[in-house]
């Protein structure tokens, strides 16, 4: 039986692919972000050691880049999830937020994205 064939390798590449989905899904029904993370670990099955370790790594990352965006003020918040996660043109941001001009949504967005990435270089 080849991989294709296999149901478990199947089943263990869908939960890879929709990992972030899973975690998602077990974090609105109210676990804590480590415990998601395992929740998804767990649903992979018969995966090798080492793409295991990379995905958990992964998660774990996530998990982190959720508590640095947390962090953020609410309209740097708003703006990383309407332009980067719901990727919205700058002028439909800035109509949605009351934002006068796109450049302004644009420098909102720089500054997020510069303090995201001096949260992730912090020392765990």
């Amino acid at each position: 039986m080849n991989e294709t064939d296999d149901p478990l390798a199947h089943l263990a590449r869908l939960a890879r692919s929709e990992r972030g989905a899973l975690a998602a899904l077990a974090r609105a029904e109210g676990v804590s972000p480590e415990d998601a993370v395992d929740c998804v670990q767990e649903g992979l099955p018969h995966a090798p050691v080492a793409g295991v370790d990379e995905l958990l790594s992964r998660a774990e990352e996530h998990v982190r880049l959720r508590a640095c965006v947390a962090e953020l003020c609410e309209i740097q918040k708003a703006v990383v999830t309407l332009r980067m996660l719901e990727e919205q043109p700058g002028e439909d941001v800035g109509a949605a937020l009351g934002i006068i001009s796109a450049g302004h949504v644009a420098v909102l967005l720089h500054r997020a994205k510069r303090a995201l990435r001096a949260c992730m270089t912090v020392p765990v």
